[in-house]
C-alpha cells in the first residue's frame, strides 16, 4: 500500500463562500496538491458548520464562539481547528501530514505539530506582509485632512488590537514554520524588518504566477 499523504490548507475565513483572491489562492493550491497525490482538506471558520467535497477536495467550515472576531480571534479559534484536524488524523492515520497556513493561520499547524510530536507533521506558511505593515498602509492612506477623524481612528484602533492580539501569533506562525513561502522579495524585507531574519533553510521563493 502506498503511503497516505494529507495536507490541511488553513484559509482563515471559509473558502466555501469566500470571495476574492484568497479563496481562489486556496482552491488552486488544493488542486496542485491533488495532482501531487495528497488527500486535501481546506479549513476555514464560518457562521455554520459545513463540509462539502469538490473535485476531490474536502472543504470544511468550523463554527466557534469566536468567529465574530475574525482574524483577531486566531488564538481563540485555533484549538477548534486543531481538534478537527486531530479527529481526521485519528480516523485516516496518514503517514505524512502537511499543514499549509495562510499567514497567521499557520499558527494552527504550529499547535498541531506540538501536540503530535511523534507524528510526521510539517508546516508551510504563505505570506505577503505582516499585519502591522498592512495596517500602517491603511493609516497612511486615511489622513484626517482627507477622510476625517473616524476612519483614521478606526485604523489606529485596529493597529493597537493587532499589537495586543495578533502579532504574537503572526510571528510564531511565520518564524516557526518548516517552510516560509513567498512570491516577492519585498515581502521578505517587510517580514524580516518586523520579526527578524528568516533562516535561509526555511525560506522558499516561487513566482506568484
Amino acid at each position: 500500500m502506498s503511503p497516505q499523504k494529507h495536507i490541511f490548507i488553513i484559509s482563515g475565513k471559509s473558502a466555501i463562500n469566500m470571495s476574492g483572491g484568497l479563496g481562489a489562492y486556496a482552491y488552486n493550491l488544493a488542486k496542485i496538491f491533488i495532482v501531487l497525490g495528497y488527500k486535501v482538506y481546506v479549513l476555514g471558520f464560518n457562521d455554520v458548520e459545513d463540509s462539502i467535497e469538490k473535485n476531490g477536495i474536502v472543504f470544511k467550515d468550523i463554527k466557534t464562539p469566536f468567529n465574530w472576531l475574525k482574524g483577531l480571534g486566531v488564538g481563540l479559534t485555533t484549538p477548534y481547528f486543531v481538534k478537527v484536524l486531530r479527529e481526521i488524523i485519528d480516523q485516516d492515520k496518514p503517514d505524512r501530514i502537511l499543514v499549509y497556513g495562510m499567514a497567521t493561520w499557520n499558527y494552527v499547524g504550529i499547535k498541531l505539530k506540538k501536540q503530535l510530536p511523534k507524528a510526521n507533521v510539517k508546516t508551510l506558511v504563505s505570506c505577503f506582509t505582516t499585519h502591522r505593515h498592512e495596517l500602517m498602509g491603511h493609516i497612511r492612506g486615511a489622513p484626517i485632512s482627507d477622510y476625517g477623524i473616524l476612519p483614521f481612528l478606526k485604523y489606529v484602533l485596529a493597529y493597537v488590537l493587532d499589537f495586543l492580539f495578533i502579532k504574537h501569533y503572526d510571528r510564531k506562525a511565520i518564524l516557526e514554520a518548516d517552510r516560509v513561502i513567498m512570491h516577492y522579495r519585498s515581502s521578505k524585507q517587510i517580514i524580516e524588518s518586523d520579526y527578524g531574519q528568516i533562516p535561509a533553510d526555511k525560506y522558499f521563493s516561487i513566482p506568484y504566477c
